[in-house]
């Protein structure tokens, strides 16, 4: 399969790439430096530079990807909410569209378990789980 990842240099992306490549799929990621852009090519990923306040500018690259897994955002946790609305909630709303609009088949959002932020640990829950409030807008977004 054709996989295009964002946040593919980062923690969580990197074990994302190096494991879709180790079984045997193409994977294209999002750069947003050339630092982002060395990580994923000495991994054996393409690269396409962008970011996802830009992605009209590059979303077209999507066309011929069977997978969007999204696991990019702010490497921030504490600041605006028009920051976090902006580049998580907006971002993630326009990559879909995009994806939807290339052709993508499947669309997955990698995000992070503060969206529940409850006292006990997040363990075989699915989407009924009962949610309480995040106390920071990284979650909220």
């Amino acid at each position: 399969m054709n996989i295009f990842i964002t946040g593919g240099a980062g923690f969580l992306g990197q074990r994302v790439v190096r494991h879709a490549i180790a079984l045997g799929h193409t994977v294209t990621g999002l750069a947003r430096d050339d630092e982002s852009e060395k990580i994923l090519q000495s991994m054996g990923a393409k690269s396409v530079r962008g970011t996802l306040d830009a992605i009209s500018v590059w979303g077209g690259v999507l066309r011929g990807h069977d997978v969007v897994v999204h696991c990019a955002a702010p490497v921030v946790f504490w600041g605006p909410w028009d920051l976090f609305y902006r580049d998580i909630t907006l971002a993630t709303q326009e990559l879909l569209a995009y994806a939807d609009q290339m052709g993508c088949r499947r669309f997955v959002h990698i995000s992070t378990e503060s969206v529940v932020h409850g006292v006990q640990p997040v363990v075989d829950i699915d989407e009924t789980y009962e949610c309480i409030q995040p106390n920071a807008y990284y979650g909220r977004a």
